[in-house]
């Protein structure tokens, strides 16, 4: 059975030890990365991003690549916070990357959390023999990866339920992607710097919930954390019952929702509603051969047919040209828009002809 676990105590008269202190914390910081491990998503949390400042160098347009402050949280549950921007590197870069000559390539680049131990402090001088470390920096590390290694990320370890946070000294950090850059030879310098370019885009921090309250009685979904006028927004009104979508202001409300539905069910919308099955007769003509499979008009798919939101109708006639004579039309008909068309070819024979089609697909209004 495994562990419980424990939080520190105490009582009077006790004699405290480092220990006793540093469990306090350790305690406090194990369970800030549980919560946040478990009813958070890990990625970016705020800021963190690539930007490239143009430079010439050796002929070559390149940039110096910075990344500006900000916060983001690993999949251990573990803070790690950028307080200033930092240029990124071309020499470590190069450690990683050696002898690249396409500067097409997007190369990724990792952000893990690492614990940074201070300079040792002594007590009373150095009566009680040498001092420890009285701190420990919470800081990072930026990495770069080959072509491709973002696509590990989806593989890293997830902790134990009852585990801490990861980048403690001598332990491997769990990492986030901040963005990709490209490399030019041969200025031995940064080419461009995007948010994008491997096969894997920037995950975001997100909350993991099966139920969201709002305290005002009104929750808003938008898709920029400031609101910027003219962009989607989902507000859930409780004081007014409804649903509202539209376009937000400034603000972050919606004055002029396009979409409404109240707690009754009535439904308010503005413009049509688009379905590539229009209402009413379709049709699709032509000129088809024996076995042949008649084609549905653009729009109306294999399903829409076999689940009755759809009704086709085929009318078929034989023609009679291109057999030598006249020949008789021994069947012209069609089979779940399949033709059977075959003609007299003489002495008991027959042979595949050809038919006039046309095919009417029925949509009923909104296509149900």
């Amino acid at each position: 059975m495994a562990d419980l676990i424990q939080r520190p105590t105490f009582f009077e008269g006790q004699i405290l030890g480092a220990g006793d202190l540093t469990g306090s914390l350790e305690y406090a910081r194990s369970q800030m990365a549980r919560h946040q491990r478990t009813l958070h998503t890990w990625g970016i949390a705020f800021g963190l991003e690539l930007t490239g400042e143009p430079q010439v160098v050796a002929g070559e347009n390149v940039k110096a690549v910075t990344l500006t402050p900000g916060m983001a949280l690993d999949i251990t549950g573990r803070q790690i916070v950028v307080p200033e921007a930092v240029q990124l590197s071309d020499a470590a870069f190069e450690l990683v990357n050696s002898g690249v000559s396409d500067d097409t390539l997007w190369f990724p680049v990792f952000l893990s959390g690492l614990d940074e131990t201070s300079t040792a402090v002594t007590v009373f001088g150095d009566v009680c023999g040498p001092g420890a470390a009285a701190r420990v920096a919470e800081g990072f590390e930026l990495t770069f990866g080959h072509r491709g290694e973002e696509q590990d990320l989806a593989d890293q370890p997830v902790p134990g339920i009852d585990a801490g946070p990861s980048g403690a000294p001598g332990e491997q950090s769990a990492r986030v992607l901040v963005g990709y850059v490209q490399w030019q030879p041969g200025a031995h310098r940064f080419k461009d710097v995007a948010p994008h370019g491997g096969e894997v885009p920037l995950r975001f921090a997100g909350v993991a919930a099966d139920e969201v309250v709002a305290r005002g009685g009104t929750l808003v979904l938008r898709s920029h954390a400031t609101p910027e006028s003219g962009t989607p927004t989902v507000v859930l009104d409780g004081e007014a019952r409804e649903l509202r979508f539209g376009p937000q202001d400034t603000r972050g409300s919606v004055p002029d929702p396009v979409f409404t539905v109240t707690a009754d069910g009535d439904v308010k919308a503005k413009g049509r509603f688009a379905d590539a099955r229009t209402a009413g007769v379709q049709v699709e003509s032509g000129v088809a051969t024996d076995g042949v499979l008649l084609p549905l008009p653009p729009g109306i798919s294999e399903e829409d047919v076999a689940s009755g939101r759809v009704v086709v109708h085929a009318h078929v006639t034989p023609r009679l040209d291109g057999v030598g004579g006249v020949p008789d039309t021994v069947i012209c008909r069609v089979d779940a828009r399949r033709v059977h068309c075959r003609v007299d070819a003489g002495g008991g024979n027959t042979a595949p002809g050809r038919c006039d089609y046309t095919l009417l697909a029925v949509v009923p209004q909104g296509g149900s």
